[in-house]
This record gives structure tokens, C-alpha cells and sequence, in this order.
């Protein structure tokens, strides 16, 4: 009979802190390594090496590997790269390599040699930040007047302002916003071997149509339509509609001029509303965001072939609240919601 691993677990490192780690880790091979030492940690369920192992593809050996590391380091050397056999020393310490990912954003290679000494090729340094977690990102687009103190203090005070529009735990408290479609294409990147040049046609036409989005982020129900535009009747049209049915008690959405309307005002159903400038404080806004990937850079004929070509991903996602609610369900949100005074008439 196989016996479960005896592992000196820190008190820190819970089944359930491991399953956090384990699933917000973005590094393929540690989030393997934390997959496993969550499951051993749960030798109630039956987990043992063996079936670790199995569960996960690997060898035996290596889930015992894993374990003697933990019993060396705890979850720093579980987490540290490592291979079959040693490798060149670090260039940098651990501590400068904490700096390098604070200055990440910056030119890393030249302020690493000023700080340091050390030079990096340019080819080094894909190898460097790729193991420091560091990945290539666009940078979105942020508006001047946009005021992070603002929505910090926005983000504490959610609950407050929910409460004070009479919204409970338990209910339908969406996020909503529109997305404007056009026959504008962005292109990105393709794959190409190395030397061949690629190209391809760029579409610029300034024809528009509006989809709006309304979501809750903690059960990931999700409702979409065509919007013809962004006046407050038009938007009041489909909210109304949307508001008979179950699911939406109340609304968070931002200060749009169509948004402020007298059609929108008289709306029953409680909002609040997101400071000024504020997308990031939208889960829709990150869902728009799934939605341009879809579409890709794609030319479309007509404006109508475009929405033709939409309306089956969003259905998609409407069919899965389970991909919405972890695409949107921050957990600021989720946990500001649970905080709200309990509605005791809420099922």
C-alpha cells in the first residue's frame, strides 16, 4: 500500500494558498510544480507521489524532486528555475534581480550595466526577463487626466456606494458599457520564417455600430445587443428591456454623456457610478478587450458582415458564464460584493 509523503508544511502554505498560487501562476513549469504540491497537500483526497505523478504527466522521481526542494527552500526553491544538472552561475543576485524587475519598464539593459556592471547582449536579456517573469506588453493607452488616486479611493469606497443605493449580497449587480465596431483593422504580428517579408491590407473606413455589454462579474451571466448609438433613449431602449428581466438589480457603469440622460435616469433599478477616465475600473472594458482578439486584423466586406462575424463569439461567451467570471471576476470586485449587507430575501 502506498503511503502518503511526509512534508513539513509551513503553516503558510495551505491547501487553499496553494491552489491560489497554483492557478495564478503565469510560468508554465512552476505552476506544474505548484499543481503538485497542492494536491500532495490534500493526502485526505489521496494523493500521494504515485498519483501525483500519473495526474500530471511527469516522472515519480520528479515529484519527489519537487519535494526535496520544498524540504530545502519552501515555495522560493520550488519556484527558482532549475535543470537536470548545474548550469552558469547568476550573474546577478537575487536581490538585484528584484530591482531589475522593478525597473522593468524602463531600458533595463543599459540601467543594469550602470547599477551593476554586468553586460547583457541583447540576446541575454530575452533569456533574463522571460525568468524573472518579465514579458513584453503593449502598454494601454491612458488618458491625461486620468487620476489613479481617484480610483483607488473609488475601488475602497465600491461597497459603501452600493449599499447606499440599497444593492445587497447576493444580487445581480452588473458592470455595463459599449464597445463601438468599426471597419478599422489594427495589424499585429504573424508568424514568417526568417528573411521573407509580409504584408497585409490595412482597412480604414469610418462606419460605425455599437454592441453593449452588461456582465456580472460574480456569476459570469452576461448580456449583449446592437446598439444603433450612443444617445441616452437608445440606451435606455435596451437597459429597460434588460432590467425586466432576473439577473440585474442594480448597475455600475461610468459617467458617459448618454449615461447621464434623462432616459437613463429614470431607469428604477440603483447605479453607481466610476469616476471619470477610469476604464481599468471596468470588467467589461477587459472583455471588449477578448472581443478584438477574436476579431483579429481581419478585413470585413461591410460593417454587417463584421457584426455576423461577432455575434457567434459573444453567444459563446454568453454560453459559458464560467469563462466570464474568470476573465472578469476580479477579486476586488468578488470581494466587495461578498462585504455587502446580506439581502435575506435574495434565494
Amino acid at each position: 500500500m502506498t503511503r502518503a509523503a511526509v512534508i513539513p508544511w509551513s503553516a503558510d502554505d495551505t491547501a487553499e494558498t496553494l491552489q491560489k498560487q497554483y492557478r495564478a501562476e503565469p510560468e508554465g513549469v512552476v505552476r506544474t510544480r505548484l499543481h503538485a504540491l497542492w494536491l500532495l497537500r490534500q493526502p485526505e483526497a489521496g494523493w500521494t507521489p504515485t498519483t501525483v505523478a500519473a495526474a500530471l504527466g511527469v516522472h515519480r522521481g520528479t515529484v519527489q524532486q519537487w519535494l526535496r526542494w520544498y524540504r530545502e527552500g519552501g515555495l522560493e526553491a520550488v519556484r527558482s528555475p532549475r535543470r537536470g544538472r548545474a548550469g552558469k552561475p547568476r550573474f546577478l543576485t537575487p536581490e538585484q534581480e528584484a530591482q531589475v524587475v522593478a525597473e522593468a519598464a524602463t531600458g533595463v539593459r543599459d540601467w543594469i550595466e550602470e547599477r551593476f556592471g554586468v553586460v547583457y547582449t541583447r540576446g541575454s536579456m530575452y533569456t533574463l526577463l522571460p525568468r524573472l517573469g518579465i514579458r513584453l506588453k503593449v502598454p494601454r493607452p491612458r488618458h491625461p487626466k486620468t487620476a489613479p488616486q481617484a480610483q483607488a479611493d473609488w475601488k475602497r469606497g465600491l461597497g459603501e456606494r452600493l449599499a447606499q443605493v440599497g444593492l445587497k449580497a447576493g444580487q445581480g449587480i452588473v458592470w455595463g458599457d459599449e464597445m463601438r465596431l468599426g471597419l478599422w483593422n489594427a495589424v499585429r504580428k504573424v508568424w514568417a520564417p526568417r528573411g521573407v517579408e509580409v504584408s497585409r491590407e490595412v482597412q480604414i473606413s469610418r462606419v460605425y455600430a455599437y454592441v453593449t455589454v452588461a456582465l456580472d462579474p460574480r456569476t459570469g451571466d452576461l448580456w449583449w445587443a446592437w446598439q444603433a448609438n450612443m444617445k441616452g433613449e437608445e440606451m435606455a431602449r435596451i437597459r429597460g428591456a434588460w432590467a425586466e428581466e432576473p439577473g440585474i438589480d442594480g448597475w455600475v457603469w461610468d459617467g458617459a454623456g448618454g449615461h447621464k440622460g434623462a432616459d437613463m435616469q429614470a431607469l428604477a433599478a440603483p447605479r453607481v457610478v466610476q469616476p471619470s477616465y477610469a476604464p481599468e475600473l471596468n470588467p467589461v472594458e477587459r472583455f471588449f478587450q477578448e472581443l478584438r482578439r477574436a476579431l483579429g486584423d481581419r478585413v470585413y466586406p461591410t460593417l454587417e458582415a463584421k457584426k455576423a462575424a461577432l455575434e457567434p463569439i459573444l453567444r459563446d461567451w454568453q454560453a459559458h458564464p464560467e469563462r466570464v467570471r474568470q476573465l472578469c471576476g476580479w477579486e476586488w470586485i468578488r470581494d466587495t460584493l461578498a462585504a455587502l449587507p446580506a439581502d435575506t430575501q435574495v434565494a
